[in-house]
């Protein structure tokens, strides 16, 4: 009985269809990674991280030597 309902709990997922809302809700965060990933967001994403995060540490300038080199 075990095997009958493993097996019917398998076809069940493998048939599931995604709901319409995945498909835009992958090309939207695929859109918003390629936008996160250019030169002039990298520089940006860094250039924040140093001013607004480091500031808050107890060592800032080990902190952006940090985010510069990683």
């Amino acid at each position: 009985m075990k095997t009958i309902l493993s097996i019917f709990a398998l076809v069940a997922i493998a048939t599931a269809q995604e709901p319409e809302a995945c498909a835009v809700c992958r090309q939207g965060t695929g859109a918003l990674m390629a936008a996160l990933g250019t030169e002039e967001a990298l520089e940006w994403q860094q250039q924040t991280l140093i001013e607004e995060g480091c500031s808050q540490t107890e060592d800032p300038a080990g902190c952006a030597a940090g985010v510069e080199t990683w």
